[in-house]
């Protein structure tokens, strides 16, 4: 009704005031309301295209402008960037700080509906820029709205020093536009900060806050929704009560759920926090059920590694053997040292994409401010060029030095073979020339220490028995035998020297004991070892510990355990 009410009322307007030119009456009005009653603002616009031709040109730009602007807030997706680009190139030339900030905030959503991040991200960037936050007029409402979107982009690239940064802006432009919705929101989205540098204790705190927040303005279902997060960290720290409410909370409040308690398509990884929950709670066929069902309703690879973790966590709660074999095997084709390596090294690329972009953005800049700051660009690029010509030189001699290492360490380490094999009369002259190829071996061995490794471990995993051995592991109820032991011993003592005197010898371990080290190294992981040799699942961990403790004299983590392993001296 309210609708129709502001579209007679433009009517009556626009036939009043076009005649004679004078439309701004019209945009003005559909201006007034674009931001709480976007929809009403369209249906104001649309009734004046069909006079738009008779625009003159700043009203025709206006009025593109407003209606765009009135189309993304109806959640518009655009397939197109043209106007945007007319009217950023217009609005820079003729616009007030507000119409700038507007036309590139539009551009950047048309990149990010084209799935164009960079170039979404430099396009918010400029419009953020654009605004003049010290003039009264400022839009402070649709500056918030441009640092929300760039911690949208931030999170999707993982950089959480900038999300907190954009989100923490976004507040203080709420704030000054009187929108609290806005304001309570950005403190909602801090838990995917805390997400992120994997502090769960925030999390809680942040979403716990949000929650109470929205509750005062009596926003409840968004209250629960922003609770959510909560769920995760409070299943991991044990807090089942309160990750209860939550869930309670959630399900009946937010929104997301139908009449039969499924959630709302593209959410379906909730179906693995809530399997977590009833896996505490012991509750172990509601939480099969669960991994199951997101299974099922798997809509990417994250879903469907989800599913088989929560799968082998139940399993390895009673069994059976066969189905935690199973599911375990799936989920370590996704270990938590690869995924926390992985987004590590994710979490530093998309870091020099985004200063990247800023110095595309610099780039950009200086192009269009003088012919003289161009050159400086360009004798900068030359630079650049040269420097990472230089790089590329610089490091292949040194790729080259280090296979020519490799190769004479290889070498050597054959002549030492056949020299202990040889049986030369002269055994002092023997013991010399032992000792110096040791002493050459171990200097060669200090200066290309990963490339030893790496050749270690390719001859290893490439052997015939590893190989058997890693083909067994895919049939679990199939053990080594006592041909197999002895073709891997043969292997580490014609390979590996060092491991075996290392461990068998100088810290007297037992054959199960050595065994467990072998196939460590080669990477099995300690509950398919327990399978392989016939033990109990969790047998082999307890081994690793009790070797922990005898070699290095401390207790500690599996990985430190798995770095020792790793770095002892082929030789």
């Amino acid at each position: 009704m309210r609708k129709l009410l502001y579209i007679i009322v433009a009517t009556i307007v626009l036939a009043a005031c076009v005649g004679n030119g004078k439309e701004r009456a019209v945009l003005d009005a559909a201006q007034a309301v674009i931001n709480n009653r976007p929809d009403s603002a369209l249906a104001i616009l649309d009734s004046l295209e069909p006079s738009s031709h008779d625009f003159s040109k700043s009203a025709l730009r206006r009025w593109q402008l407003l209606r765009l602007m009135a189309q993304n807030k109806c959640d518009t997706v655009f397939r197109s960037d043209s106007l945007q680009l007319i009217l950023t190139d217009y609005y820079d030339h003729h616009g007030t700080p507000n119409e700038k900030m507007w036309a590139h905030y539009l551009l950047g959503r048309a990149y990010f509906d084209l799935g164009e991040a960079p170039m979404a991200q430099r396009a918010f960037l400029d419009a953020a820029e654009k605004a003049d936050t010290s003039a009264a007029d400022c839009d402070y409402w649709n500056l918030c709205r441009v640092y929300i979107q760039l911690s949208n982009l931030h999170y999707q690239s993982m950089l959480p020093k900038e999300m907190l940064k954009t989100l923490n802006l976004s507040q203080v432009y709420a704030e000054k536009a009187g929108d609290t919705l806005s304001f309570f929101s950005a403190i909602g989205k801090k838990t995917m900060v805390y997400e992120l540098t994997d502090n769960p204790d925030s999390v809680i705190l942040c979403a716990e806050d949000a929650f109470r927040r929205f509750l005062l303005i009596r926003q409840k279902e968004m209250a629960c929704q922003y609770l959510s997060a909560a769920i995760l960290p409070l299943v991991k720290k044990g807090d089942l009560k309160r990750a209860s409410d939550c869930i309670s909370l959630y399900e009946q409040y937010s929104g997301y759920f139908d009449d039969n308690n499924n959630i709302q398509e593209g959410r379906e990884i909730y179906y693995f926090t809530k399997g977590l929950f009833f896996l505490e709670s012991e509750k172990l066929d509601s939480a099969e059920w669960m991994f199951r069902k997101l299974h099922h309703l798997a809509r990417n690879i994250n879903d469907t590694h989800a599913s088989y973790l929560g799968l082998s966590k139940r399993f390895n709660k009673t069994g059976p053997v066969d189905s935690l074999a199973k599911y375990a095997m799936l989920s370590e084709q996704f270990d938590d040292s690869l995924y926390f390596t992985n987004y590590r090294s994710d979490l530093q690329k998309n870091e020099q994409l985004y200063n990247y972009t800023r110095y595309l953005e610099a780039s950009h800049k200086y192009k269009m401010m003088s012919d003289k700051r161009m050159h400086g660009i360009i004798i900068l690029s030359l630079l650049l060029l040269l420097f990472v010509l230089t790089t590329v030189v610089f490091y292949s001699h040194k790729k080259m030095q280090h296979k020519t290492q490799l190769l004479d360490y290889k070498n050597k380490i054959n002549q030492l073979s056949q020299l202990k094999a040889s049986r030369e009369s002269d055994i002092v002259g023997k013991d010399k020339k032992i000792a110096d190829l040791t002493h050459q071996i171990e200097h060669l061995q200090s200066s290309i220490d990963k490339e030893i490794k790496d050749d270690l471990d390719h001859i290893l995993m490439e052997s015939d028995i590893v190989k058997r051995i890693i083909k067994t592991v895919y049939h679990p109820k199939k053990q080594l035998n006592d041909n197999d032991w002895n073709e891997l011993n043969l292997l580490f003592e014609r390979e590996y020297p060092n491991f075996h005197s290392t461990l068998y010898v100088r810290h007297r371990l037992t054959d199960l004991e050595y065994r467990v080290c072998q196939l460590a190294r080669i990477q099995i992981s300690p509950s398919v070892i327990s399978l392989l040799m016939g033990f109990d699942h969790s047998y082999a961990t307890t081994v690793r510990k009790r070797l922990h403790l005898k070699i290095l004299g401390k207790a500690g983590k599996p990985k430190q355990f798995d770095d020792f392993l790793n770095s002892i001296p082929r030789m």
